[in-house]
């Protein structure tokens, strides 16, 4: 059994591990950071300013200098939608920021696989890990969203995992407790 739990954690753990800020592409996973880089840039002040698409000033700073006249920054954005970022001599870069269905859709998987191997196996401990992966699920759904921008869809399926979280882990606690 021990071998099953240690197996599951490293599952869990894997996607969240990173080793660097990957460089910006066209489209962006809701909440992540890349690092955009310019093209050879000549400014008096180097610095940038990145706008939604409805031109909302998002993000601004400064430019961080790589190499000669190479420079690059660090964009993070939790709203979804276009963005276009501004630099020091009027260039522009534009990016998408979207949510990242598939990793949010695993995430559910592994909560409910581990609430499956709970109930068969029975052990208290994995009980309450399956109801606190829930709780944290739910916090997880409330923060960034279950891969859809409708709001009551989105607070629905977070109160959902929220709920049977604390379910399970009240009804362990109670059995545990012998009232």
């Amino acid at each position: 059994m021990n071998k099953l739990f240690l197996f599951l954690l490293v599952l869990l753990v894997a996607p969240f591990v990173s080793a660097q800020t990957p460089v910006c592409e066209d489209l962006l996973d809701l909440g992540q950071n890349c690092s955009m880089l310019t093209p050879a840039i000549t400014c008096s002040t180097y610095n940038y300013t990145c706008y939604t698409k409805a031109g909302v000033e998002a993000q601004q700073g400064s430019l961080t200098q790589i190499n000669g006249s190479i420079y690059s920054f660090t964009f993070n954005q939790t709203t979804e939608g276009g963005y276009i970022c501004e630099l020091c001599d009027s260039s522009t870069r534009e990016i998408v920021v979207v949510r990242d269905e598939v990793q949010m859709f695993i995430f559910f998987i592994f909560a409910w696989l581990i609430f499956a191997v709970a109930i068969w196996d029975g052990g208290r401990w994995f009980n309450y890990l399956a109801g606190l992966f829930f709780v944290v699920l739910g916090i997880f759904s409330m923060t960034y969203g279950v891969g859809s921008t409708n709001d009551w869809l989105t607070r629905a399926v977070a109160f959902i995992h929220l709920g049977v979280g604390f379910l399970v882990i009240l009804v362990y606690a109670w059995k545990d407790l012998d009232l």
